[in-house]
């Protein structure tokens, strides 16, 4: 597999990100760009840009004069999110499981089986990081730009609410992890049917999950 090397700006994004995602970063700190530019040891001009584009996925929110906040996660957003992950989300998945190429597929179906492992050691991290690498193949491999950009900005929200109630509920998130498990052998298997079936199921159970973490008062 052909390596891309990164630049600054894409590893800022990334470190960050992940900060976010498993609360390193909790929701509604205040921070700076002086401050993550020294914590993560990258400069201050491409962490400055990684800061704006996490703006723009909506995990950001500039607050003049104060610094910057890690958004924070309220119940209507949460399944404004879901409404639209529900009408583009199973479109990616289809169109990947028709589009991808071989090496892609062979990716696939390592993830699954890196997914299955971290799953049968609770290691949520691990999840969170190889769900992430699902969502890029999966956009990638579905070869259309408009779904890309459309499903983008939602998937480190979505992983962020994953990671949140990973062991809060286990019977949910145990059919949620099984059948992103048969997703990513599906698609690597070319079955456009079955994935969008799985997909929507996997939404499904995600509305559920965090309706039932409502209820606890967990978000």
């Amino acid at each position: 597999m052909v390596q891309i090397k990164k630049s600054l700006v894409d590893i800022a994004y990334e470190i960050i990100e992940e900060k976010i995602v498993t609360l390193c970063l909790e929701p509604g700190m205040i921070i700076s760009e002086k401050q993550i530019s020294e914590e993560i040891g990258i400069g201050r001009m491409p962490v400055r840009e990684a800061l704006k584009r996490l703006e723009g996925s909506h995990l950001i929110h500039v607050m003049p004069r104060r610094g910057m906040m890690i958004a924070e996660i309220k119940l209507e957003e949460i399944f404004q999110q879901i409404e639209l992950r529900r009408a583009i989300e199973g479109l990616v998945m289809r169109d990947a499981a028709i589009n991808a190429t071989v090496e892609e597929r062979e990716n696939f179906l390592r993830l699954a089986e890196e997914f299955e492992a971290a799953n049968l050691k609770n290691d949520s991290k691990e999840s969170v990081r190889i769900d992430n690498l699902f969502n890029l193949l999966s956009v990638k491999a579905c070869k259309n730009p408009f779904l890309k950009e459309a499903l983008k900005p939602l998937h480190a929200l979505a992983r962020r609410l994953y990671y949140i109630n990973y062991s809060k509920n286990k019977k949910l998130i145990d059919k949620i992890n099984d059948s992103h498990y048969i997703l990513m052998k599906m698609i690597a298997e070319g079955d456009s049917e079955g994935a969008l079936e799985i997909s929507n199921n996997i939404i499904d159970n995600v509305e559920l999950l965090y309706k039932d973490s409502y209820l606890k008062g967990l978000i």
